[in-house]
């Protein structure tokens, strides 16, 4: 029992040392870094794409293929959504046939492969004699990408002309 009679005093001398030698001194620093925000852009093939061959036709036939990715990289790094777009011109064959207006193209959208934060919602666009979109990010957070091999299809009209017909698809984001 005597060791614990001067064990304890001693214990308790050393706790009030402790605690009566008051408070630490300290040095607060902040630490910070910087994400820097990028561009909103989209790529799609810059090479012409053979759509496909048919023979002259007294009816309406349809020619059409996959376009290649089309991709969009959103590099701002924020919350704002996107929404691609595309629109064509007119099919045009060298002279004297009849253009293959763009209202006779169906541009059919997938799903696109994404990556980062955001829901990427496709929509197909008849006709796209306008600006018409084809896919929209919504819930977007940070930097994302979404790719897309979207299938073009020309309803060609019957009595068409043999000839190459040409047309431009154009995309876009905002």
């Amino acid at each position: 029992m005597r060791k614990n009679l001067i064990i304890t005093p001693i214990v308790a001398s050393a706790a009030l040392l402790v605690l009566g030698a008051g408070p630490a001194l300290a040095a607060d620093t902040d630490a910070t870094f910087t994400i820097t925000g990028g561009a909103l852009a989209i790529t799609a093939p810059a090479e012409s794409v053979p759509l496909g061959t048919a023979a002259a036709s007294p009816g309406t036939q349809a020619i059409g293929a996959a376009l290649g990715n089309v991709a969009v990289t959103d590099g701002r790094g924020g919350v704002a959504g996107w929404v691609a777009s595309v629109i064509s011109t007119a099919f045009t064959p060298a002279a004297p046939a009849v253009a293959v207006s763009a209202s006779a193209v169906t541009y059919a959208t997938p799903a696109a492969t994404e990556t980062g934060t955001s829901t990427v919602t496709a929509q197909d666009a008849n006709g796209p004699i306008g600006v018409m979109p084809v896919q929209t990010a919504t819930g977007v957070s940070g930097a994302n990408t979404a790719t897309w091999s979207p299938t073009v299809t020309v309803q060609v009209p019957a009595g068409a002309q043999a000839g190459v017909y040409t047309a431009t698809l154009t995309h876009s984001v905002v």
